[in-house]
């Protein structure tokens, strides 16, 4: 009994698919152009030569660039559908481990990339706006006064992967294109297929570092500054380095307890804390440092270089100093370039 219900549902499949197959003989699909003779948009990178740091962690972003393109006009005779995508890139090439979302693996050990694009709004590396392998939007194109309007923004990284190794990239990999139905309207590509990566071997000693801080008094603030309160073991220490590396390195406010006025790095608020007073970080010669701006240690290494960066530290009074203790976090980054 059960072959024979088959059977029969065979034979009205058979009947369904070829009305099916008329239909769709006599479906309308969109034949989309270009007007006012201009060519399609195009979003072009131009990434210089990557160097990447050795001790750089997985979601690191080494280069980042933003483009537009020129707003065309485009006519369809049907609602079209928007296909979009890297062309020679496949969904086996994302690398789902790394921090960051939409990053596809290079030819080059330790180095993907990724890209996002979207019409006329500012792309972000969000789920919507990255740029995938080759697939149909879910999405139809939206008409306004009888055409199409497309402008596109795009934006570009360079992602570390994993332990970097030198090399040329194939960037030519990424190129992606946006049609609408069989037209393209939209490319984005770079001003060269081939990027080159240098790997740098300088080695950060310490990437944590614990400065203890002396007790002073209220009393002791003159000027509202303090007198210095740390030691050597305030400092940064690089080693091995390749020849020929510029050092630089910067505190920043992020990853930071705060910071006011640019200098001054607020205290954790915490019960017991100490009020009215600050940190401020000093270099060898006593300068203050500016948080989140970049200062040079070393022009030019030579090969195998170490170099140590000492620094200070004092307190400096905001307000009515009531005794406590102190806690602050500050972050610091180390660029060998």
């Amino acid at each position: 009994m059960k072959n024979k219900m088959l059977l029969m549902a065979g034979r009205c499949g058979l009947g369904l698919l070829l009305i099916g197959s008329a239909l769709l003989s006599t479906a309308a699909r969109a034949s989309c152009t270009i007007l006012d003779r201009k060519p399609a948009a195009r979003i072009g990178f131009a990434p210089p030569t990557l160097i990447v740091n050795s001790d750089a962690e997985p979601g690191t972003i080494i280069y980042s660039e933003r483009q537009s393109s020129y707003t065309i006009r485009v006519e369809c005779t049907a609602v079209a559908d928007i296909w979009q995508g890297y062309t020679n890139v496949n969904a086996t090439d994302e690398r789902a481990d790394n921090p960051l979302q939409g990053v596809y693996q290079t030819n080059v050990p330790g180095i993907g990339f990724r890209a996002a694009w979207t019409n006329a709004t500012t792309p972000t590396f969000e789920a919507d706006d990255i740029v995938r392998p080759w697939h149909r939007d879910m999405s139809p194109v939206i008409k306004e006064n009888g055409y199409y309007t497309l402008t596109l923004n795009g934006a570009a990284q360079f992602v570390v992967t994993g332990p970097v190794s030198s090399g040329m990239v194939y960037i030519g990999k990424f190129n992606a294109e946006w049609k609408y139905d069989n037209t393209v309207v939209g490319y984005l590509s770079y001003s060269s297929s081939l990027v080159e990566v240098q790997h740098t071997t300088c080695n950060l000693v310490e990437k944590n570092i614990t400065v203890p801080l002396e007790e002073i008094n209220a009393s002791e603030f003159t000027n509202n500054v303090s007198r210095v309160v740390s030691d050597d073991r305030f400092k940064l220490q690089i080693d091995n380095c390749d020849a020929g590396r510029k050092i630089d390195y910067r505190f920043t406010t992020a990853g930071s307890t705060g910071v006011t006025n640019g200098n001054i790095l607020n205290i954790a608020a915490e019960e017991g804390a100490a009020q009215g007073v600050g940190i401020q970080i000093l270099n060898s010669n006593n300068a203050v440092l500016q948080f989140d701006q970049e200062y040079t240690a070393v022009s030019q290494t030579s090969a195998g270089q170490s170099v140590t960066i000492p620094l200070k530290a004092r307190y400096f009074k905001t307000g009515t100093v009531k005794g406590g203790h102190v806690n602050a976090a500050a972050t610091f980054e180390v660029y060998y370039r």
